[in-house]
């Protein structure tokens, strides 16, 4: 047993070399599988997106603001997360960031959906959001 229970790269990377041995031998898991990248019922950029959140949350202040890395690890500790998940946030954040992040396939009826950022931050977003705000007022 590990006395260090946090993962490294070898132990991810040895859970990796695993599936893909397990996968190899039976990739009949995945037979008739098909990958789509949804992209919603169309295209906004983050300024955009932001906008239309802030309107729903009465902020119609709110703006899409980049930070860099370091700005927002300062955050990710100051707000209490662990090291452990800081790290992998920041694995995320340098592999999206060093590949770039692409839409590789066209906006059609399969990739499409029919459902409005604006329905999704009312019907979803909101009631997490409101349950959040709520529990930080008791504390």
């Amino acid at each position: 047993m590990l006395k260090n229970r946090s993962l490294t790269r070898v132990h991810i990377q040895k859970a990796i070399d695993y599936i893909h041995t397990h996968l190899d031998r039976d990739l009949s898991l995945f037979q008739g599988k098909v990958v789509r990248e949804l992209q919603g019922e169309r295209d906004l950029n983050f300024q955009e997106a932001t906008a239309i959140i802030g309107r729903i949350l009465n902020r119609p202040g709110l703006r899409y603001v980049q930070i860099s890395l370091e700005q927002a690890k300062q955050e990710w500790r100051e707000s209490g997360m662990s090291s452990n998940v800081i790290d992998l946030m920041t694995e995320v954040v340098e592999g999206i960031n060093a590949r770039g992040y692409h839409i590789t396939q066209a906006r059609d009826a399969r990739t499409s959906t029919s459902i409005f950022l604006e329905q999704f931050i009312e019907d979803v977003f909101v009631p997490q959001y409101k349950r959040v705000i709520n529990s930080l007022a008791i504390l």
